[in-house]
């Protein structure tokens, strides 16, 4: 299977030119504007390169890529643009808002090389963020952990000083006694279906942790239980 990548231009003739030239090696992808961008990500979360214009109706190509960094953070971001905003430009990359910048008209055989390259980046991006995901999910039950938790919770009361956000604490009662009674293997089981269904009763801006044991907690930022 194809990787797939995403173009991003109102011109049709140059979508038309980068499919031709990127469609041998990628599951090429286009869009005429930011929004179409947008729809066909959603669609497509697992794309590795996008590639955007920097002048678009609407929303230009920094703003486009800037968002992208917020819901698919391991897509490799690239403007490809003759006519730029050389500030705008520098600071999104010194920003992380995008990865590389390519002028227009481009050279075939350097664009190919770069896309290549920006695929090995894709690849280093998903590894990292797989490494940072295990690092604050709890294996067994499959939700954030102690750790998370610890700095989710400092996160949010630095970010509402005068509040309110609200803790909710759960225990699983008389666990050690099921523990004890059905084996670790079926402890394991119940941890983990309380813990789901915390996580889909938890509104869309709530943390669920295991906060260690059979205890859970849930952070409701913004939410007075008062």
């Amino acid at each position: 299977m194809k990787t797939k990548v995403l173009c991003v231009d109102d011109d049709n003739s140059i979508l038309d030119a980068l499919t031709r030239l990127l469609k041998a090696q990628f599951d090429v992808g286009t869009a005429s504007c930011a929004r179409e961008g947008l729809d066909w990500l959603k669609k497509n979360p697992d794309c590795a390169v996008v590639l955007s214009d920097f002048r678009m109706p609407g929303m230009n190509g920094v703003e486009f890529l800037r968002e992208i960094r917020q819901n698919h953070p391991e897509s490799v971001r690239a403007i490809l643009s003759g006519q730029i905003d050389l500030q705008l430009v520098s600071e999104a990359i010194n920003n992380s808002d995008i990865h590389k910048f390519f002028l227009k008209p481009w050279e075939n055989d350097y664009l190919l090389v770069q896309m290549s390259e920006a695929l090995n980046l894709h690849h280093t991006l998903r590894e990292k963020a797989h490494y940072e995901r295990l690092a604050v999910t709890d294996p067994v039950t499959q939700v954030s952990n102690h750790r998370f938790f610890q700095n989710q919770l400092r996160r949010e009361l630095q970010a509402r000083p005068q509040g309110p956000v609200s803790l909710l604490i759960f225990d699983v009662d008389d666990f050690k006694a099921y523990n004890d009674r059905y084996g670790h293997p079926e402890g394991d089981r119940l941890l983990y279906n309380v813990a789901q269904t915390l996580e889909r009763l938890r509104p869309r801006e709530g943390f669920v942790s295991r906060y260690g044991g059979e205890e859970f907690t849930m952070i409701l930022p913004g939410l007075d239980l008062d």
